[in-house]
C-alpha cells in the first residue's frame, strides 16, 4: 500500500479489538514468550479510554495544573482507565518467571499497573498503544514479515 493511504490510515478494527504485543527479550524461564493485546490508546479512536482519562483526572486537577501532591493518585486513576480500556489480554504472563501464568482479569491488570515495580512495563505498554504506527495496515504487514 503506497501513498497517504499506507502512510497515515489507520486499521479502525485492529486499532478497536488490540493488537499482540510479544516481549521475546523478556522470555520466561520455561521459554515462553510474554505478550499482552493492546486497543489503541489515542483519543480520537478509542473514545472509551479518552472520556475515562479525563474523568478520572477531574479530582486532581485544578486550572489546567496538577493539584501539588497527587501526582500518584493521578497516575493511579489514569493506569486503571488504560487497563480497563486499553489492555484487551495478555498471555504467557508469569509476575513471578515461575512457570505460572498469571490470566488475564482487568483487576490483575490494574493490580499490576499501580504497582510501582512495574512502571516500566506500564510506560512500554503505553507507548505501544499510543504509537500509531502499530495500528496502520502497512506497519502491521511489515512486523508480520519480519
Amino acid at each position: 500500500m503506497a501513498g497517504l493511504k499506507g502512510q497515515f490510515k489507520t486499521n479502525a478494527k485492529l486499532a478497536a479489538d488490540g493488537k499482540w504485543f510479544e516481549y521475546p527479550a523478556a522470555a520466561n524461564s520455561d521459554k515462553t514468550i510474554p505478550a499482552f493485546k493492546l486497543a489503541s490508546a489515542r483519543s480520537r479512536v478509542n473514545k472509551a479510554f479518552a472520556l475515562a482519562s479525563k474523568e478520572v483526572a477531574v479530582p486532581y486537577v485544578k486550572d489546567g495544573k496538577i493539584i501539588e501532591g497527587a501526582i500518584e493518585e493521578l497516575n493511579a486513576a489514569v493506569a486503571e482507565a488504560f487497563a480497563r480500556h486499553v489492555i484487551r489480554d495478555w498471555r504467557n504472563f508469569q509476575p513471578n518467571d515461575d512457570g505460572v501464568n498469571e490470566p488475564f482479569s482487568v483487576e490483575k491488570a490494574v493490580e499490576i499497573l499501580t504497582d510501582p515495580e512495574w512502571t516500566e512495563l506500564y510506560d512500554d505498554l503505553y507507548a505501544r498503544a499510543e504509537n500509531a504506527d502499530n495500528f496502520r495496515d502497512e506497519q502491521v504487514a511489515k512486523t508480520v514479515k519480519n
